[in-house]
């Protein structure tokens, strides 16, 4: 069995013929999946609480801070103290 849009495939080792979902370790691309590399963000993937940003590359300017990535910040709400965002640092 291939993946779909809504199920891993039955190839997928653990995951296979399981709902397709960001987290699961399985990147599934009709799921719109781009990454996924567990629950937790990584330097190279948001995790499944990045939001739209979920199981996509993590990327500065998609609206999820990856601290992993070491991101900051992704708008000036994210910085204290007065400091604005500027390629997802505080300064």
């Amino acid at each position: 069995m291939d993946d779909s849009a809504s199920c891993n495939g039955g190839s997928v080792a653990d995951v296979g013929c399981q709902p397709a979902k960001c987290g699961d370790g399985h990147a599934n691309a009709l799921a719109g999946e781009v990454c996924d590399r567990g629950e937790a963000d990584t330097p190279g993937c948001n995790g499944k609480d990045a939001g739209n940003a979920s199981c996509k590359r993590s990327s500065c300017g998609d609206g999820h801070v990856n601290r992993a990535a070491s991101e900051e910040c992704e708008t000036d709400a994210d910085c204290t103290g007065g400091r604005k965002c500027n390629s997802c640092h505080c300064g």
